[in-house]
C-alpha cells in the first residue's frame, strides 16, 4: 500500500498519475484549449518588440546554420490580471521540483504567444554534431522582458522558490557555510514553439548567467554581473493546451530495478510553471521534450538565477 503526505495527495489530485505503461506515468492531464491564433491579432504586437542584438548564424557559439535575435519588449505589451494567487505545489517523484500554479492566466499566455508569433519564430540547427544537432529542435524567439513583466513574474514566483543555495550546487548540503542567494528570474526567455515533429531529446540543461538590457545606453548584455549571478533552477513556463504528445519527459532511477531509468511524462497546463534543478546542481534532472503528434505548443524557457553572497 502506498501512503501519502497531504501535500502529495494534493499534487495527485490536480495531476492525476497516468500509467501509460511498466515504466512510464504521467503527470498532469486534461485542461483547457487557448483559442487559435489570428495573424490581424499579432500586429498590435510588433510594434511593442524592439530588437536589440542579431548574430549571424556563423557568429554564434556554436555556429548555426540560422541567425539568433533577441528582442526586448514596451512594458505596455501584456495586460495583467490582478486576480492572480499562484501556488506551489511540491512534486512527490521528482525530487527538488516544484510546480507553480496558476503563474499566469490564460489571456496572459494567449498575449505572450501572440506576442513572440508577431516578430517570427526562427529554427535552430547547430553547424556541429552535438545533442542539439540529433533533435529535431522546435523554433524559437529570444525575449528579454521588460522590467514590468520581469517583476511581474519575479512577485509572483519568488515566494515559493528556495531563498538560498549552496555555493556548491548541492540542494541537499544543509550545513554550507557558502550561499548564494536568490535574485529572481532571468529576463532572458526563450520562447519556444513545437510543432510534429519537433522533439528535443534527452539532455540536462545548462545554468546561465543574469542578462541585461539598459535602455539608456540602448545595449545588450549577456552577463551583466560579471560571473557573480548565474542560475541553478531551470523555470518552464507552459503557455498553451489542447495539443497531443509534447510531454516533458523526466528519466529518474527506478526504485524497482538497478540501473534502469523510469520516465514521468509531464502534460502541460497553460499557465503553470515546472521548476527543477540543472547544471551542475546535485538532482539535476535528464529530461526531454518530446514529440508533439497534434497541433502547437508553446513554452518559456527561463531560469532561477542566485547571486554570489561576498
Amino acid at each position: 500500500m502506498l501512503f501519502l503526505t497531504d501535500a502529495e495527495e494534493e499534487f495527485l489530485a490536480l495531476s492525476p498519475l497516468i500509467p501509460t505503461g511498466p515504466k512510464k506515468t504521467r503527470l498532469f492531464n486534461q485542461g483547457l484549449k487557448l483559442c487559435p491564433v489570428r495573424p490581424a491579432q499579432e500586429s498590435q504586437y510588433k510594434p511593442l518588440l524592439k530588437t536589440i542584438c542579431h548574430e549571424e548564424g556563423h557568429e554564434r557559439r556554436p555556429p548555426n546554420h540560422y541567425p539568433m535575435t533577441i528582442y526586448t519588449s514596451d512594458p505596455s505589451i501584456i495586460r495583467y490580471s490582478l486576480k492572480v494567487q499562484p501556488k506551489k505545489i511540491q512534486a512527490p517523484i521528482l525530487q527538488d521540483t516544484i510546480l507553480i500554479q496558476n503563474l499566469l492566466t490564460l489571456d496572459e499566455c494567449r498575449q505572450i504567444l501572440l506576442a513572440a508569433e508577431s516578430v517570427g519564430f526562427t529554427p535552430d540547427e547547430p553547424v556541429v554534431d552535438t545533442a542539439n544537432s540529433r533533435s529535431t529542435l522546435a523554433h524559437n524567439v529570444i525575449w528579454l522582458t521588460d522590467p514590468k513583466l520581469t517583476q511581474t513574474i519575479h512577485e509572483r514566483s519568488t515566494p515559493h522558490l528556495p531563498a538560498t543555495m549552496p555555493e556548491d550546487g548541492d540542494v541537499y548540503n544543509n550545513e554550507s557555510t557558502s550561499n548564494r542567494v536568490l535574485d529572481g528570474i532571468n529576463p532572458r526567455w526563450r520562447v519556444y514553439r513545437y510543432v510534429p515533429g519537433a522533439i528535443y531529446r534527452p539532455h540536462i540543461d545548462g545554468g546561465w548567467p543574469k542578462s541585461e538590457y539598459h535602455v539608456d545606453t540602448d545595449t545588450y548584455t549577456f552577463d551583466a554581473s560579471q560571473g557573480s549571478t548565474w542560475s541553478r533552477l531551470t523555470f518552464l513556463i507552459y503557455l498553451n493546451e489542447g495539443f497531443e504528445g509534447g510531454e516533458t519527459t523526466y528519466f529518474v532511477p527506478s526504485k524497482d530495478s538497478v540501473g534502469v531509468l523510469d520516465a514521468k511524462s509531464v502534460v502541460p497546463r497553460a499557465g503553470c510553471a515546472m521548476v527543477f534543478p540543472h547544471g551542475s546542481v546535485k538532482g539535476n534532472l535528464l529530461h526531454e521534450g518530446s514529440g508533439v503528434t497534434k497541433g502547437v505548443k508553446y513554452i518559456a524557457r527561463t531560469d532561477v538565477l542566485y547571486r554570489k553572497v561576498e
